[in-house]
């Protein structure tokens, strides 16, 4: 059976029983892929419809799951940063298809022409990651298990990499890319991204789970991270079990890319926030969710904004939506602009569920009725 679940034909969906019948099929993905804790949470018009999270937050200790539970998102993080973006444009001159150098004039020289346009649409030609990243024997080791004390030491990482492409060419996907977006955001309102998470998305639309993850501070509520054994077989003697304990990841160096965590709740009220009036102008939100290239440029059955991924489902019902993994964390945002409906997904397991775009299909029809 696909991440998809079928509901069944039993029983009608109305409002009433639409959360029931969501939980139920909620389950039923983390008993299909044997998931510790599976979020997830339907929102309109900023209200969250239904919200739950199942299973158990931390193995060894047999802690329940709760809605308070913030979870890895990897790249779901983009969509964030693609959103504050736009939100600081409002407040601030950004010209998307200025050079960086405008803002951030101390780049190396490759980088200095790319526009803020191309980085948050994958098409600046900054490289993703490569076997180097992940080398025991490079200097300062992998880049998951180094300390970064400054946004200057993130961008080393890459830096002075050359180009994978001349910028403005092709669709070529990168963490990296939105690594560079949130170091010239802290240039033009001289304040860490950090900050601006806060205090420009977490605070203004109510989101108070959502933070910078943070590989040595403590955050309230954050699961326990785990992947399942055998994705470690080969690196690791002596384990056992089916899951196991996540390695330790430093996401320090991307967090516009890849490194917030939230709860599956305020991921869908974020998502249901963009679609009505309120936080971002028309002008911004069409800036957001307005196609630059198309499936023959990024060759999968979408087209690309600024971040955001633009299709139909399989009943022709407009979606915008991305996906998000990382070591101990599978993450979704789906978006039905047409309807004003926003749904999520958070795991505390690598790869599981699956795509999990897919795997809130049959659960986004219950609230689409």
């Amino acid at each position: 059976m696909g991440a998809g679940l079928a509901l069944g034909a039993a029983s009608p969906v109305s409002a009433a029983t639409a959360p029931e019948q969501a939980t139920a099929a909620l389950a039923g993905i983390r008993a299909q892929f044997d998931i510790p804790a599976l979020g997830a949470a339907a929102a309109r018009d900023g209200r969250v419809l239904w919200s739950a999270t199942l299973g158990a937050s931390e193995l060894e200790l047999g802690a329940p799951a709760a809605a308070t539970n913030r979870f890895r998102l990897g790249s779901v993080s983009k969509i964030f940063t693609s959103t504050l973006a736009v939100r600081l444009a409002e407040k601030h001159r950004i010209d998307f298809q200025a050079p960086i150098s405008t803002y951030r004039p101390d780049l190396p020289a490759a980088l200095r022409p790319l526009t803020l346009a191309q980085l948050l649409s994958h098409t600046a030609g900054v490289r993703h990651y490569i076997p180097r990243d992940f080398d025991v024997a490079a200097p300062g080791g992998p880049i998951d298990s180094r300390v970064y004390n400054t946004t200057a030491e993130m961008l080393a990482v890459f830096d002075a990499d050359p180009l994978r492409q001349a910028p403005g060419e092709s669709y070529y996907y990168s963490t990296f890319g939105y690594s560079l977006v949130g170091a010239v955001l802290e240039s033009v309102t001289n304040r860490p991204f950090a900050e601006l998470v806060r205090t420009e998305l977490a605070a203004p639309l109510g989101l108070t789970s959502l933070e910078v993850d943070d590989a040595f501070n403590l955050r309230p509520g954050r699961v326990r991270p785990y992947v399942p054994m055998e994705a470690m077989r080969d690196r690791v003697q002596g384990l056992n079990g089916k899951i196991i304990h996540a390695p330790a990841v430093n996401t320090a160096y991307k967090q516009p890319g890849g490194g917030m965590i939230c709860t599956a709740g305020d991921v869908a009220r974020f998502g249901a926030a963009l679609l009505g009036p309120g936080y971002l102008s028309p002008r911004s939100r069409d800036l957001l969710f307005t196609p630059i290239v198309g499936p023959a440029a990024t060759k999968a059955p979408f087209s690309v904004a600024f971040g955001w991924r633009v299709d139909t489902d399989a009943r022709g019902r407009r979606r915008y939506h991305h996906a998000g993994s990382i070591e101990g964390g599978r993450s979704g945002l789906v978006l039905y602009p047409d309807h004003g409906v926003a749904l999520s997904m958070t795991s505390n397991l690598s790869g599981a569920p699956g795509d999990p775009v897919v795997a809130l299909a049959p659960i986004a029809e219950l609230f689409l009725a």
